[in-house]
């Protein structure tokens, strides 16, 4: 099983690191291509497109990342064992609310652990 991650996890770092060599290839024939005629840019390297990219993730977007074991994951897992349990007249009735609700998962346990739809407030 252990062999398995550590797979897993090298061919997620073989993924990343060519996704940036693509993306950085990409960057840099777009911009050689439009850019030098088009605001008169000098032309960029394969190395200086890949700082540029860098550079632009970290001032915008961060690496934040998205985490797979996170709250995600705890709250689909939660609302499975919560499914499980339920009877077919309750799995019914839940799926009429989430459909009510434009399948947005807004839900909420009562004090027995079933789950209903949110009363909405009135204004």
């Amino acid at each position: 099983m252990k062999k398995f991650f550590i797979r897993k996890a090298a061919m997620i770092v073989l993924f990343a690191i060519s996704a940036l060599f693509a993306f950085s290839a990409l960057f840099m024939t777009l911009w050689n291509a439009t850019l030098p005629m088009a605001i008169h840019a000098g032309t960029i390297t394969f190395f200086q497109a890949m700082g540029i990219l860098v550079l632009a993730k970290l001032m915008f977007g961060g690496f934040k990342g998205r985490r797979p074991w996170g709250a995600g994951l705890f709250m689909k897992m939660h609302l499975w064992r919560k499914w499980a349990q339920m009877s077919p007249e309750q799995r019914a009735e839940f799926k009429q609310q989430r459909h009510c609700h434009n399948m947005q998962f807004h839900v909420a346990v009562d004090a027995d652990g079933l789950y209903h739809a949110p009363k909405e407030e009135k204004i």
